[in-house]
């Protein structure tokens, strides 16, 4: 199979994109740090000249993937964040409107 490894080199931090036949992707990435490349992104060069990413590779060499957006989580989060706040307010308000001067 045919990767490509996308980083840089050490010695001058030139970006560098080379191909690799391998039988895995962890080989095209030691055959990479072999030839002095910081390894930034694994990809599987397909035929027809398209590629997909096979994953992120981190300096310690763990894959780390993508979560995939998120935006209801964040959301919900931002929800219980303001109802906590607003019930702190509630709660406090005895303590916090002679301060204020109400």
């Amino acid at each position: 199979m045919k990767f490509r490894v996308i980083g840089h080199r050490r010695d001058n931090a030139a970006r560098v994109t080379l191909e690799f036949e391998a039988q895995s992707k962890a080989e095209a990435e030691r055959n990479a740090i072999k030839q002095g490349i910081e390894v930034v992104r694994v990809e599987v060069a397909q035929g027809d000249g398209g590629t997909y990413a096979v994953g992120q590779a981190r300096p310690e060499g763990a894959v780390q993937r993508s979560s995939g957006g998120g935006g209801i989580g964040k959301l919900l989060v931002l929800l219980l964040v303001l109802i906590a706040a607003g019930a702190a307010v509630y709660y406090f308000w005895p303590q916090i409107a002679p301060l204020i001067g109400r």
